[in-house]
């Protein structure tokens, strides 16, 4: 029979604000059950806290407050609060009358603490709950007997525990483990704790003093082996979690990386074709920018790119490794433990996650490599292929603006004249001379590779103002002389001006907007 039942929740919650609040609450929750007056040496009240202090190591331990129930009381509950680095930690020790069995503790529990379990917004900031059920088996036996008495045991959710079907933890000569969550790395567990004698040398008391030492506490408010041991436990299923939870998308950004490194590979292997036309070597160069500037982003794109994503494994790496080391100092691992036991099962999961975390790590940075390479190789690739194009260009400048001074040339030589009526005179000589401030930076941007990126500066809009205002002169006066048979008032001509170059900015700066929101 199991005797002396009681009951340690353990709540483990993030050093955030969020894990504030609620640890407050969960504290006013200890006062519901009666636990109004502090413990020897602590505080009732929680202080002030500091959510992200370095309190130093990752086991620094720093006790906030401890209360429990008014001495003479009927029961003896007690529960103090603390912090360990980066975690809060509420243990909350439910001794009962008596007469209560782990479903009613369990019960009471969850009556006073409905934050806990109903709330979602508080649930970012939980790492996870412990619930310990403790017991004392009065009689003397081995601890295969004890797993048989445990399997007529119910708990709150209206389960046995599953005693012989559930292999079990020796701690100690005296004490056994149990895990009973129905779920392996479920965030809520639920474990028991038996103390037996197993030799005939100890009564209820010292078997009793001995769960204490090892799952509550001593002589003070401090931690116990088993409260640090746990500690580390949850926040390795909490690293397990978070793995779990954010694997899809590693996994879609190194599939997005390498189709974006097969892409440049492809259009590097179509540089140099043949049969490539001028308009095709455009085009590629157009494609090798943007193939370019999507890797980039990828791989700077701040907490969620390549580089980012690859430095969060990495410290998600080595907090396992921490931790895991951590949870075996608090409880050592013992030479022949049998696999499937609850402390095993702990120990191989710290194993198995930072194994998984050092696999994807370096399966994230061998892309990262290979998109480094690749990318400096279509770098230089592009750069080459810009500069031959830029020469191409300056080529068709200078081949233009040379026929342009040579017609101009003949004319003047051989005493050429116009065939255009006096007042059209005026206007086709300044749309010659803007066309000719013009078409420089308009040739440029007619290459698709540079009119997509060069953005429309200052001369640029002067340019096209100008070159607009003389095409308006040139269209009134026109009409003036071929239509209405008269030469154009300087108000019509200035109104055809002023018409002619807003129409010619609004153009050219909603084709600049369009081009750049493409790019985008």
């Amino acid at each position: 029979m199991i005797g002396r039942r009681s009951l340690i929740v353990q709540v483990f919650l993030r050093a955030t604000p969020g894990g504030e609040a609620l640890l407050r609450e969960l504290w006013r929750s200890c006062g519901a059950l009666g636990m109004s007056e502090s413990a020897p040496g602590s505080v009732r009240d929680l202080p002030a806290l500091h959510p992200t202090a370095d309190r130093g190591s990752s086991e620094s331990v720093l006790v906030l407050a401890a209360r429990g129930t008014p001495r003479g009381c009927e029961r003896t509950d007690q529960a103090f609060a603390f912090q360990s680095h980066d975690a809060y930690g509420c243990v909350v020790a439910l001794a009962g009358d008596g007469t209560e069995d782990w479903a009613s503790l369990e019960r009471r529990w969850e009556e006073a603490a409905p934050t806990l379990h109903g709330s979602p917004p508080y649930l970012a900031a939980v790492l996870g709950e412990v619930r310990l059920l403790r017991g004392v088996y009065e009689g003397t036996a081995p601890f295969d007997e004890v797993a048989a008495a445990l399997a007529h045991e119910p708990t709150a959710t209206g389960q046995a525990v599953p005693g012989r079907r559930m292999r079990w933890s020796r701690v100690s000569e005296s004490l056994a483990l149990w895990d009973t969550s129905p779920e392996p790395r479920s965030a809520t567990r639920t474990l028991v704790v038996v103390a037996a004698d197993a030799t005939g040398h100890l009564d209820g008391d010292a078997l009793d003093g001995l769960l204490d030492e090892w799952s509550w506490v001593s002589d003070r408010p401090w931690p116990s082996p088993l409260t640090r041991y746990l500690l580390q436990s949850v926040k390795l299923r909490h690293l397990s979690a978070v793995r779990d939870r954010h694997l899809p998308a590693i996994q879609s950004l190194r599939h997005d990386v390498d189709a974006l490194i097969d892409e440049l590979i492809g259009l590097h292997r179509r540089v140099g074709s043949p049969t490539a036309s001028v308009a095709d070597g455009s085009r590629l160069i157009d494609d090798l920018m943007r193939a370019e500037t999507a890797l980039g982003r990828l791989q700077v794109r701040q907490a969620d790119g390549l580089i980012g994503t690859l430095t969060t494994l990495q410290r998600m790496r080595r907090s396992a490794q921490i931790t895991a080391a951590n949870m075996a100092a608090s409880v050592p691992v013992e030479p022949g433990r049998r696999q499937g036991e609850p402390l095993d099962t702990d120990h191989r999961l710290g194993q198995w996650l930072a194994e998984q975390l050092d696999d994807d790590a370096y399966y994230l940075e061998a892309v990262r490599q290979r998109a480094d390479e690749v990318g400096r190789v279509a770098g230089a690739v592009t750069q080459q292929m810009l500069q031959r194009h830029q020469q191409h260009l300056l080529q068709v400048q200078g081949a233009v603006l040379g026929g342009i001074l040579m017609a101009l040339a003949a004319i003047q030589s051989i005493g050429y004249k116009v065939p255009l009526p006096g007042p059209l005179g005026g206007p086709a000589i300044a749309l010659a001379s803007t066309l000719a401030l013009t078409l420089p930076g308009a040739v440029i941007r007619w290459s698709r590779p540079f009119g997509r990126q060069a953005p429309l500066r200052r001369f640029d809009l002067l340019a096209v103002a100008l070159t607009g205002a003389a095409a308006g002169w040139l269209v009134v006066s026109a009409f003036f002389v071929w239509v209405v048979g008269s030469v154009a008032a300087p108000v019509w001509s200035a109104s055809g001006a002023v018409v002619g170059a807003g129409l010619a900015l609004f153009t050219a700066i909603a084709v600049g907007r369009r081009i750049h929101d493409v790019q985008r």
